[in-house]
């Protein structure tokens, strides 16, 4: 009988203290989070951009280049190119000069790794 009273009085203060703290973590988070309004509060003019026409960027692929790949390729050049200027990606190539692909590449390393 006297050690389910010390288990229920350790149990009832185990979680008294974990009430306790939780209760003192979100007055932290209500009350550390708050922002002084600065007193004379302008309004930013925000700046209008002008319209920019589309560029297109046309490609032509050579080799076995996934279309995924080379459509992300596109996309990166023509975000780069200035406004007005159309580019034209005619051939993507592997850095490296590598005959086998990523996933290969790995699975070679993998199974050829020292014990």
């Amino acid at each position: 009988m006297n050690s389910l009273m010390t288990a229920a009085i350790l149990i009832v203060v185990v979680f008294s203290a974990l009430l306790l703290l939780s209760l003192v973590i979100g007055l932290f988070g209500k009350f550390g989070t708050r922002e002084k309004a600065p007193a004379a509060a302008r309004p930013v003019p925000v700046p209008t951009k002008p319209a920019v026409a589309p560029r297109t960027v046309s490609s032509v692929f050579t080799g076995e280049d996934d279309d995924e790949i080379a459509a992300v390729i596109a996309a990166a050049v023509a975000m780069m190119a200035p406004a007005g200027v159309t580019y034209r990606v005619r051939r993507i190539t592997p850095a490296g000069g590598r005959s086998r692909s990523e996933w290969a590449a790995a699975a070679v390393r993998q199974n050829t790794m020292p014990f």
